[in-house]
């Protein structure tokens, strides 16, 4: 059997993004801290511009097993008020979002996307992306 043009690059590819691709909700927590790069939530501690960040689906809080909502990046996090770029913020498929969030420092709460209710949920962690940007 013969073989196309690219085969092997496209093989190459297929097996670099399986192993480091954050693609998928849960995967940034899993592949994070697979390739030491995830920042579980604590007092004090914020993500930088280019994080991507996970949320915890309403009324969880283990931030070590639960699922998420949603994952976005972190534009800016300072203050009670964060920028954050999403996508699939209103019906779940549209393109890239500005968002602001309100967050709550003292419990680690980012207010949720509104299509999903809205509401304060329980920020997870990130993926801190200088450290993931040095991998493979």
């Amino acid at each position: 059997m013969g073989q196309f043009k690219g085969y092997t690059e496209a093989k190459a590819l297929d097996r670099y993004m399986n192993k480091y691709s954050l693609n998928g909700t849960n995967l940034i927590r899993s592949r994070g801290i697979q390739h030491n790069c995830w920042r579980e939530w604590s007092l004090g501690d914020r993500p930088q511009p280019g994080d991507l960040y996970g949320l915890l689906e309403l009324n969880k809080h283990d931030r070590k097993r639960d699922g998420f909502c949603h994952v976005g990046v972190i534009q800016e996090s300072s203050g009670d008020v964060w920028k954050t770029m999403d996508l699939g913020a209103k019906s779940g498929f549209d393109g890239a979002k500005d968002s602001v969030r309100p967050y709550n420092a003292n419990t680690g709460e980012l207010w949720g996307e509104d299509n999903q209710g809205g509401g304060y949920r329980v920020l997870a962690g990130w993926v801190d992306v200088d450290a993931y940007l040095k991998i493979g």
